[in-house]
């Protein structure tokens, strides 16, 4: 049986309640229009009866050590303002080996294939010089994966063209395409976060090149990271976007990690430690403005110095739901 306490009355009137709350805030400042720009609601302005009927979220003490609480106290910052940047993995052309017979020639063995991984002076051929009648052998100049085999037993090769391609993929070059517009704001050196297209994986990494001389097809600036790949989840061909901190939104606020905002019935919500029990969190409706780095605004809701939860934010909202559901109940005051 679930030991998670929670109110006994349906989710979707303590929401509907919280959010009355929120709109009677929004009155309040209506009512004071000729308040000073920038003052911010508090929870001093609410009276007594706005406090009576608090909703809190119970564990027990095995639920409270599972969900590795951690805390932060809501303060004023800025929220950073991000540019993003979509573009592709290329090959590292500085670990790209294209191998060329030294002499005109008929193949006369080939010993990899594509996909075989070599070191460095691993004979990838041999080829019998057409002058001489002698056979030497194709090195390979450095260790890394076969991309590329054109050469067959046989075939007769004029050292026009590469007979075989040697690649590392240790580290892959990251093409994005800034606009005109992005210029300004993106220098070499600034800080990247590489996302995977679906934004499931993420990097840390920075511009190491802007390539001076517009693309004519997309009218774009190629942009260029250098990224590790040792565990090969960054091949070339794979799409991707970066995004980078150009500035920040505004004037100060209050801010939050966005992991502590959780969202039920379409409602935004944070937990907050009861100060004078244990293993107690007030579900508290909070609206939200600006995004980006991983913070976000808070709007109204809450006030400088609150305590919430961050770690361990999607738990309590899990058990909240599950709580909700199963008519576990208990009452706040």
């Amino acid at each position: 049986m679930n030991s998670t306490r929670l109110i006994y009355i349906p989710l979707w009137i303590f929401l509907s309640a919280s959010l009355y709350t929120c709109d009677q805030h929004a009155k309040d400042e209506h009512d004071h229009a000729n308040e000073p720009e920038g003052s911010i609601d508090t929870h001093e302005d609410a009276t007594d009866d706005d406090h009576e009927d608090e909703w809190i979220l119970e564990l027990s003490d095995s639920e409270a050590m599972n969900a590795g609480i951690k805390t932060i106290s809501v303060d004023y910052g800025f929220v950073p303002k991000k540019r993003r940047l979509y573009g592709e993995i290329q090959l590292n052309e500085e670990n790209v080996i294209h191998k060329y017979p030294k002499y005109a020639g008929v193949v006369r063995d080939v010993r990899v294939n594509i996909g075989d991984n070599v070191s460095s002076g691993d004979t990838l051929a041999i080829v019998s010089n057409t002058s001489t009648l002698g056979l030497y052998p194709v090195i390979a100049a450095q260790s890394g994966e076969i991309l590329e085999k054109h050469a067959v037993i046989g075939e007769y090769v004029d050292g026009s063209e590469p007979i075989i391609v040697v690649g590392n993929l240790s580290t892959v070059w990251v093409d994005l395409h800034a606009f005109e517009k992005d210029l300004p704001l993106i220098h070499k050196g600034q800080s990247l976060t590489l996302y995977s297209i679906d934004g499931t994986e993420s990097v840390q990494t920075s511009i190491q090149y802007i390539k001076p001389i517009m693309e004519a097809a997309t009218r774009t600036n190629i942009v260029r990271c250098v990224i590790d790949n040792r565990k090969r989840n960054w091949n070339p061909g794979r799409l991707v976007y970066g995004e980078v901190t150009t500035s920040t939104n505004g004037s100060k606020a209050l801010i939050l990690p966005e992991n502590s905002i959780q969202t039920v019935d379409e409602k935004q919500v944070v937990f907050v430690p009861e100060s004078h029990t244990d293993n107690e969190y007030e579900v508290v409706v909070v609206q939200t403005g600006k995004h980006g780095a991983g913070l976000v605004e808070i709007i109204r809701g809450l006030e400088e110095g609150d305590e919430v939860v961050t770690e361990g934010a999607f738990f309590l909202k899990s058990e909240l739901v599950t709580s909700s559901l199963s008519g576990h109940a208990g009452h706040g005051h």
